[in-house]
């Protein structure tokens, strides 16, 4: 299914030992051609960052534990997801950021038990506070009633621009294009092409990011490895807003929304509130 979460990870280069937890919660409503009506998301991402003094490199362990719960109407049992997330990031030099990891899992559909994992591999150049440019490739293998192996390409770039300390503050925007491509009919067809958009603005203790999912996808990985769309249903667009109020320098609060339209039995839409509480150590 749609890995429900919206989750705010740590991109920065970390100049020193520290370790982050993000508990977060979120609640979903469906509406329009469909038989869900409601759901629920309970998680808790965790890093660990730590410097290597060979060639000014460090690494980063990433975590994520989450539940997915969504409730239908009439007589449909529940859907219960549970979800680990585990990602490798090795930081080389200045500019280089290459990551590995895995997503595993485990599903109950309506009393039908199904489980998948998700492969992760991705490089990214940077020069900070100016661009970045990388890529991921994500393989997914699926079984439910039927394998689904689906492999994913996402060539991104990224772009900063204006001054921290004006009255408008700082921004950074991003590109993405995904290539979704399977041997197999995934929800109406073998491949799909789709791209990602964001707009952020950091300004004081806020930062405000406008997102957007432009064009079909079936089976798409997102934010990095840790948003899994796997029910086959065939995303239509999605608009997001995120929200974050930075209480200190180790501690934050984000609000997010998202609203995706998708196809279920037919056209059908879901809005999604997911509340989120940094601490980092």
């Amino acid at each position: 299914m749609k890995k429900l979460s919206i989750i705010a990870i740590f991109a920065s280069f970390a100049l020193a030992k520290s370790m982050s937890v993000m508990p977060y919660a979120g609640y979903l409503n469906y509406g329009g051609d469909t038989k869900k009506d409601n759901g629920n998301v309970f998680g808790v991402y965790l890093s660990y960052y730590d410097k290597l003094p060979k060639y000014n490199s460090g690494y980063k362990i990433e975590l994520n534990l989450e539940r997915d719960l969504i409730n239908y109407t009439g007589d449909i049992k529940d859907y219960d997801s549970h979800v680990v997330g585990l990602i490798g990031n090795w930081y080389y030099g200045f500019n280089y950021v290459f990551k590995i990891g895995i997503n595993h899992l485990n599903v109950d559909n309506s009393g039908v038990k199904e489980h998948g994992n998700v492969y992760i591999v991705g490089a990214n150049y940077y020069e900070y506070l100016k661009y970045n440019v990388g890529i991921d490739y994500y393989k997914t293998l699926y079984k439910s009633e039927r394998t689904i192996n689906v492999n994913q390409i996402s060539p991104y770039v990224g772009y900063n621009f204006g001054n921290y300390n004006s009255s408008v503050g700082s921004f950074y925007v991003e590109a993405k294009l995904n290539y979704i491509f399977s041997n197999k009919e995934l929800a109406t067809k073998k491949h799909y092409t789709n791209m990602d958009l964001s707009l952020s603005n950091y300004r004081g203790k806020y930062t405000t990011t406008l997102k957007m999912s432009l064009g079909k996808t079936a089976y798409k990985v997102a934010n990095g490895g840790f948003v899994l769309y796997n029910t086959g249903d065939e995303y239509k667009n999605q608009y997001g807003l995120d929200v974050s109020y930075a209480y200190s320098k180790t501690t934050s609060l984000q609000i997010s929304y998202n609203k995706s339209y998708f196809n279920n039995i037919g056209d059908a839409h879901s809005d999604t509130i997911m509340l989120s509480l940094t601490k980092v150590f």
